[in-house]
């Protein structure tokens, strides 16, 4: 018995530091770039930020495929908080912290592009409602780290529903269309 209970406490306290080493290894950090450019993706998906976009107006009840489908499109590209080379911008994005899209990092739909090492590559999963970021430092080679954010379509005020309205509307008359040009995977900027 005394040997049965050795061998049992032996294997959990393995069992638990592998689990422990793999917790580690599955949450390690992705090169800086990366971190930033998927905290750029979890804030435009703040309840606040949705709610001041077009695409609450043009997507009332949506799902995560329908947003990263939008976020690929002319209007959600110029929502992406991007670095900017122009120090007054840099300034005020930094001060009123808002994460940024380094120039560094490639943003890719579906699947990573083997024409970019480092990428973050935006994706869905509409079953589990979630939106997907994997970051790559080399396509060929797998992620790095994945990131997932529960998908909930923000509760809107009627004002802010004007708002968003209102950006669509001038978005469309400038000539951005809210649909991706192209359909299927691969999809990047």
């Amino acid at each position: 018995m005394n040997l049965f209970y050795r061998l049992f406490v032996g294997g959990c306290a393995v069992a638990a530091l592998a689990a422990v080493t793999m917790t580690q290894a599955c949450s390690a950090p992705a090169p800086p770039e990366l971190e930033s450019s998927a905290s750029a993706v979890a804030y435009m998906l703040r309840p606040r930020n949705l709610a001041r976009s077009p695409f609450i107006a043009l997507y009332p009840v949506a799902k995560p495929s329908d947003y990263v489908n939008y976020i690929f499109s002319d209007m959600g590209q110029a929502e992406w908080p991007y670095e900017s080379p122009l120090a007054e911008e840099v300034d005020m994005m930094s001060a009123a912290r808002i994460p940024v899209i380094p120039s560094s990092v490639h943003l890719t739909r579906h699947r990573p592009s083997e024409n970019y090492r480092m990428q973050l590559v935006i994706s869905s999963d509409d079953d589990r409602m979630v939106l997907i970021a994997d970051a790559y430092t080399d396509p060929a080679a797998g992620p790095v780290k994945t990131w997932e954010w529960e998908w909930r379509m923000p509760e809107v005020t009627e004002s802010e529903m004007r708002f968003a309205r209102a950006l669509a509307e001038n978005d469309a008359y400038m000539g951005m269309s809210s649909r991706s040009a192209r359909r299927g995977g691969g999809d990047s900027f």
